[in-house]
């Protein structure tokens, strides 16, 4: 299934009902036989196999090189997904060309969220919570994720979750309610949305509560995500006027 996997962020005795995932905009079930981590690796080996060709022989800018790619890939995932049916197709009855449209779109804002985010990374450097709380409160403290190699601020989960929410209600609108089946699997219970916007909200807590995050900088990953999404929706025009 394309989705984004959200690992249990703390033991279900100490969380209430509706804290014990991680909720965000990956979780709406477009119901796919990968996961996404395949799709990463999809997406690293085009990219890269590109950029080596664009390098060697075509010589495009790369801002036509990205937008090549992300529309490739929302085909090829289109294109793999179409033998299934998808919570999209289902709560909404979209047509191909919707469908497309809607996978492209999304997959652009998340792009550019991606560097968005990456960008402030770099820019700012801050350290993890795991490192001050080893350092200040108590040196044997882990956290319920593994903290990742690079810089905290901003959230990389709550800025893309909150673009792509940004993108999709673009197309399907502020008010497509839906339920999350995905991590029955895993012995979480399903949970239901009234639009992608909450679950993207939902999504400030993720990371904080798996303790690979300051809250405030998750708050912040929030609406700037929703800034590239609507930057995205503001200057990609992808329909016949």
């Amino acid at each position: 299934m394309f989705v984004y996997r959200c690992f249990v962020l703390n033991s279900p005795e100490t969380l209430p009902s509706h804290d014990r995932r991680c909720i965000g905009f990956y979780n709406f079930k477009l119901t796919m036989p990968i996961d996404f981590y395949t799709i990463l690796t999809i997406l690293i080996v085009l990219t890269a196999t590109f950029s080596y060709i664009n390098h060697r022989f075509i010589k495009l800018p790369a801002t036509i090189g990205i937008m090549l790619i992300s529309l490739l890939t929302s085909l090829a995932l289109v294109s793999v997904g179409s033998f299934y049916p998808s919570f999209l197709d289902r709560s909404t009855q979209a047509d191909f060309n919707t469908t497309v449209y809607a996978y492209a779109k999304t997959s652009i804002a998340m792009f550019d969220a991606f560097i968005q985010c990456w960008n402030v990374k770099y820019k700012y450097n801050t350290v993890r919570p795991e490192t001050v709380i080893n350092k200040y409160f108590d040196e044997n403290w882990r956290p319920f994720l593994q903290t990742p190699p690079f810089p905290e601020y901003t959230c990389g989960h709550t800025t893309v979750s909150a673009a792509a929410a940004e993108a999709l209600t673009s197309v399907f609108g502020d008010h497509l309610a839906y339920t999350d089946t995905s991590e029955l699997e895993f012995g979480i219970n399903n949970r239901s949305f009234n639009s992608f916007r909450q679950a993207a909200d939902e999504n400030i807590w993720a990371r904080f509560y798996g303790g690979i995050h300051f809250h405030n900088s998750c708050i912040i990953s929030n609406k700037q995500g929703r800034m590239v999404g609507e930057f995205v929706n503001g200057r990609l025009k992808m329909k016949r006027q």
